[in-house]
């Protein structure tokens, strides 16, 4: 199994970088921790999720209601 990841502000020395979008594309599970704010809003944009693969799985851990999910798609 290969595990890399995506940051907006740090490195990880164990794990391979990846672009988001490159690893959208790439994933066959995507695991979102992302907080929601003004620094997170939008960050999903229909490019993005289109370019997923049909059997990607998203699984996302932040505490988040739904209206704060619709958030993360919205610019």
């Amino acid at each position: 199994m290969e595990v890399y990841y995506w940051s907006q502000n740090s490195r990880n020395e164990h794990f391979e970088y990846r672009e988001l979008l490159d690893l959208l594309k790439i994933s066959d599970v995507l695991v979102c921790a992302l907080a929601i704010n003004e620094q997170t809003k939008g960050i999903f944009t229909d490019e993005m999720i289109q370019n997923m693969q049909t059997k990607t799985i998203f699984v996302s851990i932040a505490h988040i209601d739904n209206q704060k999910f619709i958030a993360l798609t919205e610019e």
